[in-house]
This record gives structure tokens, C-alpha cells and sequence, in this order.
């Protein structure tokens, strides 16, 4: 197979299996988030006991408390906590198993461009370029609109990293 995205764009019906549509990826992404959430809530609470009780336990010391402050404040915010799952789950699932378990639902895989399988430093990039569209809605909608209009559904995570989703 040929490498690029020249290469990638006459070979998606090969052993790679057909891109992904819209609606599949919606649907598989639903599932993935409500996942992240559930995730993200857990680590969250956890993140807030866990600094709580270390704040109690050493708060005679000045500069424990000013710590503890700080540490409660970054590691039981919502967001942190999600965007930490997010990044996790997706390299995780993408890079061990080729999918995470939204798109396995779909029986879709992410693989790179030339059909081999996404290594960890791809799938890292590929979760980090995720997280960051989720953070801005724009990039979220400009994700959404490059999957429901381009002929390869690939999303503005997909393009930049190299990768696309495929239904096998």
C-alpha cells in the first residue's frame, strides 16, 4: 500500500474496509463520551478525596496547606479531569486495540493512512488534537463538517495525525 494521502484516498475499500460516515462516527462518539464522562467524574471525586485527605492530615504545615489549596483546585476541576480521561481513553483504546469502545460498537478501527496500525506516539497525537477541538467548539464543528463532507471522512484529528477511521 502506499503511504500519504494520495495513497490513503484511492484505498479505502482494500483490506482497510470503507471511512467511516458521519452519522456511525456521531453515534460511536456519543457512546465514547458518555465513557470519558463517567471517567472523568470518577478521577475527578477521587483526585478531591485524595487531596482533602492529604490537606488533613498534614495541615499544620503552612506550606502543605497553600499546596493542598492549589492541588484541589487543578485536580478536582471537571475539565482537567476530562480532558485527562479523554486523552487516556483514546490513546489507550486506539493505540493497545485499534479502536475504542464506541467505535468497536460501529466495528470501526482507526488505522494510519497507509492501513498499518496506529502506534502510541500517533494515537497520543491523535487524542491531544481530539481534546483540543473539544475545548474549542469550533474545532469540534470544523471536525464535524471535514467528516460529513470530505470523500474520505476523515476529521480535522484524522488529518493532522495521519489517520482515518474505517468500518471493516
Amino acid at each position: 500500500m502506499q503511504s500519504g494521502v494520495s495513497g490513503a484516498d484511492n484505498n479505502f475499500s482494500g483490506a482497510n474496509g470503507a471511512p467511516a460516515g458521519f452519522w456511525t462516527r456521531f453515534a460511536a462518539f456519543a457512546i465514547d463520551l458518555v465513557l470519558m464522562i463517567v471517567i472523568a467524574q470518577f478521577f475527578g471525586n477521587f483526585s478531591t478525596i485524595i487531596t482533602l485527605t492529604l490537606g488533613a492530615w498534614l495541615d499544620f504545615i503552612p506550606l502543605v496547606r497553600d499546596l493542598q489549596l492549589g492541588l484541589e483546585q487543578l485536580l478536582s476541576s471537571y475539565y482537567v479531569a476530562l480532558f485527562a480521561a479523554t486523552i487516556v481513553y483514546s490513546t489507550l483504546g486506539v493505540s493497545v486495540w485499534g479502536t475504542t469502545v464506541g467505535k468497536r460498537a460501529a466495528n470501526m478501527y482507526v488505522v494510519a493512512e497507509d492501513g498499518s496500525e496506529v502506534g502510541g506516539g500517533r494515537a497520543l497525537a491523535r487524542a491531544i488534537v481530539l481534546t483540543l477541538s473539544m475545548a474549542s467548539f469550533v474545532g469540534l464543528v470544523v471536525s464535524a463538517i471535514m467528516i460529513a463532507a470530505r470523500d474520505d471522512k476523515r476529521g480535522l484529528n484524522d488529518v493532522i495525525c495521519g489517520t482515518m477511521v474505517v468500518r471493516r
